[in-house]
């Protein structure tokens, strides 16, 4: 009788001792990314936060479509990291830690066990697990990390069916494809919009697929696929896209390099799918560059006109003349009318704007260029007078097409002092 009461105090001793050794708060906290966190008792404890995503950008090392929603899929995986705060106050015992991954019945069904050594930098841990149909089913999983053996974090996260989003149940999304020749790297804004694009060397097209209704199903995994087809009707280019449950985004994009050694003239498709259901395509035409030259636009020529100002409401031209007076923060500002413009809409037309100096030299050029289907029948272009920039004398502004000239003007730059007042004043 006297062994039985020693062994059942010795029991609850032992159980009070393990219970008061306990270094975290028995009531969890749920913090703003989802992570369920079981707080340290004392200020200095180590704390973990857990994100969970898709995949891993090779070059950057960033955790991409990070969240808690997964769709099953084959050759598909999860990444976990858990990112680890005060980990360098406890640097004098190695840390023991395990990362434990829970199906949906709520047993585990792949520990990592990870040691830290008292001399170890290492603040990130980091798991996978495959989510491919022959191993997970759909359901409620969950992540826990263990220091000591002792749980300090968890996550759930949620594994979905492939065929549980399917096209019909989204069919109110519509897809917008717009093709362009360069991006505003600054605004992002879409540069000379087209359907015909010249064939030339380290030129590219930019394809942009604006989606509507997007926001109603941005708790859904999206799978999108990018194709582009060339001449022969063949796919030279694929590119997946997932939009992952919380993602609202309302817009992706893709390009390729249309140099000569890449790509052939003719009609080839842009086609973008959503699981594999064609929603949108849109045609377009690569050209050769030597397609167009000066005899096929023959007919084109440059009327030039100098000016002081533009007013921005009515886009009147001010200050018209030939004679400017070199002055602070002052510009001329030319206008190139291109007549006949229209005849040739469906060409490319690359023009040159070159200001020429008073010593014959030239010291400003813009390039300009027209693609096919832009019916734009006048270009501009801008140089400062500022005495810091120009010397008096006579300046020149030639304008060419296919480095042949079409158009150019005289002017004369005065300074100041050379500007004398009239009679009457």
């Amino acid at each position: 009788m006297k062994l039985f009461t020693s062994t059942m105090f010795l029991i609850t001793f032992l159980l009070l001792v393990v219970t008061g050794c306990s270094s975290r708060i028995d009531v969890p906290v749920t913090v703003a990314d989802s992570t369920i966190v079981y707080p340290a008792k004392k200020a200095d404890g180590i704390s973990a936060k857990i994100t969970l995503c898709r995949k891993i950008s090779k070059k950057t090392g960033n955790r991409i479509d990070a969240g808690t929603v997964f769709t099953i899929k084959e050759k598909e995986s999860i990444y976990a990291f858990v990112d680890l705060e005060n980990c360098f106050v406890h640097g004098v015992r190695t840390l023991m830690f395990h990362l434990d991954w829970i199906d949906t019945s709520g047993r585990s069904f792949y520990r990592k066990r990870i040691d830290l050594s008292p001399d170890d930098t290492t603040t990130t841990l980091n798991s996978s697990i495959s989510i491919s149909p022959d191993k997970r089913q759909p359901g409620e999983y969950l992540l826990r990390v263990y220091l000591f053996r002792e749980l300090i974090a968890e996550k759930k996260f949620e594994l979905r069916p492939e065929s549980q989003v399917t096209p019909s149940q989204v069919e109110e999304i519509n897809a917008k494809i717009i093709l362009c020749r360069n991006v505003d790297k600054k605004t992002g804004r879409r540069i000379r919009v087209d359907s015909v694009f010249t064939i030339r060397e380290k030129e590219s097209i930019y394809a942009f697929v604006d989606f509507e209704n997007r926001f109603v199903h941005s708790d859904r995994e999206l799978m999108f696929h990018i194709d582009w087809i060339d001449t022969s009707g063949t796919s030279f280019y694929q590119k997946g896209i997932n939009l992952s449950p919380g993602d609202s985004s309302s817009t992706i994009n893709s390009s390729i390099s249309i140099s000569p050694n890449k790509r052939q003239p003719g009609e080839y498709f842009f086609k973008i799918y959503l699981f594999d259901e064609l929603i949108a395509e849109k045609k377009f035409e690569l050209r050769p560059e030597s397609q167009v030259t000066p005899s096929h636009v023959e007919g084109i020529q440059a009327r030039i006109i100098l000016c002081r100002n533009v007013d921005k409401e009515t886009g009147k031209r001010t200050g018209v003349d030939s004679v400017f007076t070199i002055k602070e923060k002052e510009k001329i500002r030319a206008f190139i009318d291109l007549v006949n413009r229209r005849v040739y809409g469906d060409r490319e037309l690359i023009l040159l704007l070159d200001w020429i100096g008073p010593n014959g030299r030239s010291f400003y050029r813009k390039q300009v260029d027209l693609s096919p289907g832009d019916s734009s029948s006048t270009i501009n272009s801008s140089i400062s007078i500022s005495p810091d920039k120009r010397q008096p004398g006579e300046y020149l502004l030639r304008i060419y097409l296919y480095d042949e000239l079409i158009g150019e003007k005289k002017f004369e730059l005065r300074s100041e002092s050379q500007v004398t007042p009239s009679k009457d004043e």
